[in-house]
C-alpha cells in the first residue's frame, strides 16, 4: 500500500480523510511552569485543565508557598504536551520536577516517551481489532470442517448433524463479518494498523502534531 503521509503538503486531516481514517477527538493540553519571586521555573507540568490543576497544586503542593506566577502554553494534543513538557525539565531543571530531571539525554528521553505511547497504542489497536480477526479465523475453520465432512461418503446420523450445525454457524458468523466490514471503525482501525506497520515514524509524527490544524 502507498502511504499517502509522506506528501508533506498534506494536513493531518486531509492524510487522515485519504486514508479513509475518521478525525479524532482531540484535546488540547497546557504546559505549564511554576515561577518564583525570582522569576526561576521550579516546577513544569501538563494537564489539559490548566485551571483545575494549578488550584490542586495551590492547594497541596509542597511548593506551594514558592509558587509566585504559572506560564501556561497550550500544545495540539496530550502527546505534543508531554514531549515539551521533557524538553523544558531536561534544559530547565526545575528543583521539583522529579521525573525526567536525571542525566538521561533529552533525546533518549523523548524517544523512550514516544517508543512508549507508540507500543500502547499498537497494542491498543490489535485488542479492538481482535474480535474481527478471531471472527476471519473462526469462518476460516468452520470452513475446514465442512470441506472435511462433506469428503466422507459415509456420514452417521451425528455426524451429518455436526456438517449442518457448521453450515448454520457459518451463515452466523460470515454475518456477522459483514456487520463489521461494513462499520467504518473497522476500516479506519486496519488501515491504522497499516499505517503504524509500514510506516511508525509517520504514525508518530502524524500523533504529534494532530489537533495544531484546528
Amino acid at each position: 500500500m502507498e502511504l499517502v503521509s509522506e506528501n508533506k503538503g498534506m494536513t493531518i486531516f486531509e492524510i487522515r480523510s485519504h486514508m479513509g481514517m475518521p478525525e479524532i477527538e482531540i484535546k488540547k493540553t497546557a504546559v505549564y511552569k511554576h515561577k518564583n519571586e525570582k522569576g526561576e521555573i521550579i516546577y513544569v507540568g501538563v494537564a489539559t485543565s490548566a485551571a483545575q490543576r494549578s488550584i490542586q497544586h495551590l492547594n497541596a503542593s509542597e511548593w506551594k508557598e514558592e509558587i509566585v506566577t504559572i506560564d501556561v502554553e497550550w500544545m495540539p494534543n496530550r502527546l505534543a504536551a508531554e514531549v515539551k513538557e521533557i524538553e523544558l525539565i531536561k534544559e530547565l531543571r526545575p528543583k521539583y520536577n522529579k521525573t525526567y530531571n536525571d542525566g538521561l539525554h533529552v533525546d533518549l528521553a523523548v524517544a523512550r516517551k514516544l517508543q512508549t505511547f507508540f507500543d500502547t497504542a499498537k497494542k491498543k489497536n490489535t485488542e479492538e481489532l481482535s474480535n474481527y480477526y478471531a471472527t476471519i479465523e473462526n469462518i476460516n475453520w468452520h470452513n475446514t470442517q465442512i470441506k472435511k465432512f462433506e469428503k466422507w461418503k459415509r456420514k452417521t446420523k451425528k455426524e451429518k448433524e455436526q456438517l449442518e450445525n457448521f453450515k448454520k454457524d457459518l451463515i452466523e458468523l460470515n454475518e456477522e463479518l459483514q456487520v463489521m466490514e461494513d462499520d467504518d471503525e473497522i476500516d479506519a482501525l486496519l488501515m491504522e494498523q497499516i499505517l503504524m506497520t509500514e510506516s511508525p515514524n509517520q504514525w508518530i509524527a502524524m500523533q504529534l502534531i494532530a489537533g495544531s490544524e484546528d
